[in-house]
């Protein structure tokens, strides 16, 4: 069990007012590492490649880092 993550995140659909949260598990975090890892697959998973930088089809991704909240920094 990894602790340091809150496990969620949080869909938020502008086009169509839609909200939902997502679990996910340690194997997505075993597989990448950190707030940015897991945006990098997110955004592989949802964006097509050919999503121009400003049209609907592209995603926003706002995240915490790795550290957030510990003495480390």
């Amino acid at each position: 069990m990894i602790y340091s993550v809150n496990g969620r995140i949080l869909h938020i659909n502008l086009t169509n007012n839609k909200i939902w949260v997502e679990k996910y598990g340690n194997d997505l975090l075993e597989l990448f590492v950190g707030s940015r890892g897991i945006q990098a697959k997110l955004y592989w998973d949802l964006v097509k490649p050919e999503a121009r930088a400003l049209s609907s089809d592209n995603v926003l991704f706002v995240g915490s880092g790795t550290f957030t909240g510990t003495p480390l920094p």
